[in-house]
């Protein structure tokens, strides 16, 4: 298996097709604080992010905003005074793709600096 922190997401061709639930639930291990969903009628990989106060809130959304910038690769995201939910599918495909995993495992890395530094 492939470091999915250090992995770079790639364009999807409306070709693709979405993995298959044998392959969430191994990717799944990869990142064992997400847990699969439906969101909007789609298959989902989501994590609710804790965070001491609004500021830090909101600096993580900022933070995993120009994640998803740069890899081209963007989340659905809801957050509150102290938290911070992050939705990840691949439109193109209308499920999950490996880059949705990555980006769990490249935010999760922003999340644990973030806390680091507290």
């Amino acid at each position: 298996m492939i470091d999915l922190k250090k992995a770079q997401c790639t364009r999807v061709m409306k070709s693709a097709s979405a993995i298959g639930l044998e392959e969430v639930k191994e990717f799944l291990h990869h990142v064992p604080n997400w847990h699969s969903d439906t969101f909007k009628g789609h298959l989902v990989v989501r994590r609710k992010f804790v965070l001491s106060d609004y500021n830090r809130a909101r600096r993580f959304v900022d933070l995993v905003a120009d994640l998803a910038e740069f890899e081209d690769h963007h989340p659905e995201i809801i957050f509150g005074y102290t938290y911070v939910e992050v939705i990840y599918w691949t439109h193109v495909v209308d499920g999950l793709h490996m880059n949705d995993f990555i980006m769990a495992a490249k935010t999760d890395a922003v999340y644990e600096n973030m806390v680091r530094r507290e």
